[in-house]
């Protein structure tokens, strides 16, 4: 298992926001769970960040496609993916929408 930590923080006061979404594909190559104590969402403050944490669980050897979505109900929705490597060397390749 292998494990990636993202640390969400408001910009200005506070910032509310709803769980992780996470969704793999293909999705018969990785399991993602999420973990830390942003997995069910909620309030963060500027100076006192919080954390969730990606665990990563291969099936197989390949390539998946990793994205993950932070809602806020008063703001827009933040969207970034990753590719994962599974068997052999782990390299991530990252890119914004």
């Amino acid at each position: 298992m292998l494990e990636t930590n993202f640390f969400v923080t408001a910009t200005s006061n506070t910032a509310e926001f709803i769980a992780p979404v996470v969704t793999v594909m293909p999705p018969n190559l990785l399991d993602v769970t999420v973990t830390g104590e942003a997995r069910n969402g909620g309030t963060v403050e500027t100076f006192d960040p919080s954390f969730f944490k990606l665990n990563f669980f291969c099936k197989k050897s390949g390539k998946a496609r990793v994205n993950v979505m932070l809602h806020q109900p008063s703001h827009n929705t933040l969207e970034f993916g990753f590719y994962k490597e599974c068997g052999g060397l782990d390299l991530f390749s990252f890119f914004f929408f």
